[in-house]
């Protein structure tokens, strides 16, 4: 009767210890699932930088097999940019490291770029046991960056030497930029800053007033049809003149079909605006002293078509102006001889480019 209530102590220990190795056994099996399943390459080493222990995961990054790295230094494994001394300084005063990028050596001697994160272990004392870390396959992360680096290069490149401003703006009133090149400073006079966000002006208060409304009708139309825009229209700059803009560019939509931006490229056409107005200006002077002229004038085409008569013209062979104009001369000419001159006066015009007048000038 003395030796029950021990052994029932000794039960209840054996119970307790039982029940903690299974805890131990299933958090053992679980670490060992999770450190299976590793993506990333998980290690780490004593002191001396010798691997203790190592993921499945290194033959798939690698090429290694873990039993063949564990006993070897790290340094097999990775190869530090520069001084190695300098990585191991940083772990050492903050306690670990994070996203340090390097070198990772695979087992046929080709080489990847990966990417280091790691955290000193401490054993039970508080001592510095060894180190914790994983290395990440980045090789496909950094040449999409570097794509993406040469793409915006380019693009810059482009934009800087094209002549005129490329824009991605929003579909406000204000025509809100987002990004502008920086050929807007030749054409407006402003700064990319100045302009991006409505930081200093927005591009709305560029547009000469009386443009405003059709170039706000004209773009939304066309992107109401999810359609291009072209149009004309005057911006002031920040000096104060006026200039002649030409404008392409169109929505930009997401998949689900809602507006995101627009996006387009302005160029300067002041000069090409002036050279019609000033050719307009000397088509009318033209026009004006042909009407003004007592004798009769007037245009044929190649195939003797009359494309223009004047007044004088008109008055003297009693037509009109609607009766003449698209019609041949030989409906109004009735000498033969004349028709062969004025036939063979083409030819020779059209020939040598020299131009020939024709009994005294009629024509």
């Amino acid at each position: 009767m003395k030796n029950r209530p021990a052994k029932s102590s000794t039960a209840a220990d054996i119970t307790s210890r039982k029940q903690a190795e299974d805890a131990l056994r299933e958090s053992e099996a679980k670490f060992r699932t999770i450190f299976e399943s590793f993506e990333d390459l998980y290690y780490q080493t004593d002191l001396n930088g010798i691997i203790t222990i190592v993921s499945p995961s290194v033959y798939r990054l690698s090429g290694w097999k873990p039993e063949e790295l564990i006993g070897q230094p790290a340094t097999l494994v990775y190869a530090v940019h520069g001084d190695r001394s300098a990585l191991l300084q940083s772990i050492a005063e903050q306690g670990y490291v994070r996203d340090y990028e390097l070198t990772l050596i695979k087992r046929d001697g080709s080489r990847a770029m990966a990417s280091l994160s790691a955290h000193l272990l401490y054993d039970t004392g508080g001592s510095i046991a060894g180190l914790a870390g994983s290395l990440r396959d980045i090789t496909e992360r950094k040449r999409a960056e570097e794509t993406f680096r040469e793409n915006e290069r380019r693009l810059s490149t482009l934009t800087s030497n094209l002549p005129g401003m490329a824009y991605r703006c929003l579909n406000d009133r204000d025509w809100t930029m987002e990004f502008v090149s920086e050929g807007c400073i030749a054409l407006t006079g402003y700064k990319t800053v100045d302009l991006v966000n409505n930081q200093r002006i927005s591009f709305a208060d560029l547009i000469y007033p009386q443009d405003r409304e059709d170039l706000w009708n004209c773009v939304q139309d066309c992107v109401h049809n999810k359609n291009k825009y072209q149009i004309t229209y005057r911006i002031t700059t920040a000096d104060s003149k006026i200039k002649w803009v030409w404008e392409q560019g169109q929505g930009v939509f997401s998949e689900s079909g809602d507006l995101l931006a627009l996006e387009g490229f302005i160029t300067d056409i002041t000069e090409r605006k002036q050279a019609e107005e000033a050719l307009r200006q000397s088509e009318e002077r033209y026009r004006t002293i042909l009407e003004e002229m007592e004798e009769g004038y007037q245009e044929v085409d190649l195939a003797g078509n009359y494309t223009f008569v004047n007044d004088s013209f008109l008055r003297i062979f009693g037509y009109s102006r609607d009766e003449m104009i698209g019609t041949n001369f030989r409906l109004y000419t009735a000498e033969e001889e004349f028709v062969k001159k004025v036939y063979h006066a083409y030819k020779r015009i059209y020939k040598t480019g020299i131009p020939i007048k024709v009994l005294n000038g009629i024509l």
